[in-house]
């Protein structure tokens, strides 16, 4: 019933996961849940003790991955410090830095956005990701 009312109250009820969060990034997260898909929502609340569980769905995540991070100079979400963390739980992960890209690559540099996915899908992975001798498990470079 939630998804289906005002994308304000879903706002005030993503507020009790997400403390801290500015007002305007909780309304559009209220405005996604609204036009999510009923089982995206529904699957996410039954799970509530899972919803921060994100090393876990890393660890679990056995699909190839590809964390496009904007460019360190123009205030990415995602810094190398966390880029670095996720791609050490994630199986099959690879990074690329976006030079001159900000947070929302695919507005900035759409061109070089579609370039990356198609790449990526046609298993063309970026020459960052090499194994680790020792381990054997995947060692990341920045790009």
């Amino acid at each position: 019933e939630l998804k289906h009312g005002d994308p304000l109250i879903e706002s005030e009820y993503l507020r009790g996961f997400n403390p801290g969060t500015s007002q305007a990034f909780l309304r559009a997260m209220g405005e996604m849940w609204h036009q999510a898909a009923d089982g995206v929502i529904q699957e996410m609340l039954s799970n509530k003790d899972r919803y921060f569980a994100i090393d876990a769905a890393l660890r679990e995540d056995e699909s190839p991955t590809l964390l496009m991070r904007a460019d360190s100079h123009l205030g990415p979400v995602l810094g190398r410090r966390e880029a670095q963390r996720a791609l050490e739980m994630l199986p099959h992960g690879y990074e690329v830095e976006v030079t001159g890209a900000g947070h929302a690559i695919h507005a900035d540099q759409p061109e070089r956005f579609v370039d990356l996915l198609r790449e990526f899908t046609e298993g063309k992975y970026p020459a960052s990701h090499v194994v680790d001798e020792g381990t054997g498990r995947a060692a990341r470079e920045p790009i």
